[in-house]
């Protein structure tokens, strides 16, 4: 099987597996029940990482905003018949519809994760907390606890 770079369609040894996901399983079985699956290895090299990243952020922000406006299409199914008389169960049922459809939609310009990302991989473990030191901490400042001063005067 070739490796092929999902970002700009070159061969190559390196790269970042793409996740196998349900969509991109659903790709692949529909390809070759049509018989034109190639059976490439999917994969992102390192130096088409970051338009990748970049598409997949689109594809999660227009996810985001296919699902908040099928909300919005769902709740109006609702309480419209809701405010205008009655309850109709065939406005739910055609606001959930058209919702899917809506999230539908999202998949038209779907683009898929990798398994590791230069982020993950790159960066070394966290320092404990104890070690953090923070720009506003001084290590020359010592605050003690002040003692309370006793009170001059008569006792009574």
């Amino acid at each position: 099987m070739a490796r092929i770079c999902i970002v700009c369609h070159n061969e190559g040894n390196g790269g970042y597996p793409v996740q196998n996901d349900v969509v991109m399983g659903a790709i692949k079985k529909a390809k070759q029940r049509f018989g034109v699956a190639q059976n490439n290895e999917l994969v992102v090299h390192e130096e088409c990482f970051e338009a990748h990243r970049k598409k997949r952020e689109r594809f999660e922000r227009d996810l985001a905003m296919h699902f908040v406006f099928a909300a919005i299409v769902l709740i109006v199914f609702i309480v419209l018949p809701i405010f205008s008389g009655g309850f109709s169960i065939t406005s739910v049922f055609l606001g959930m519809l058209l919702g899917v459809l809506i999230v539908g939609l999202s998949i038209l310009h779907y683009w898929p994760k990798t398994t590791f990302s230069p982020k993950t991989v790159a960066q070394p473990a966290q320092p404990s907390a104890a070690k953090v030191q923070l720009p506003f901490m001084k290590k020359e400042e010592k605050h003690e606890a002040k003692k309370p001063e006793a009170k001059k005067g008569k006792r009574k």
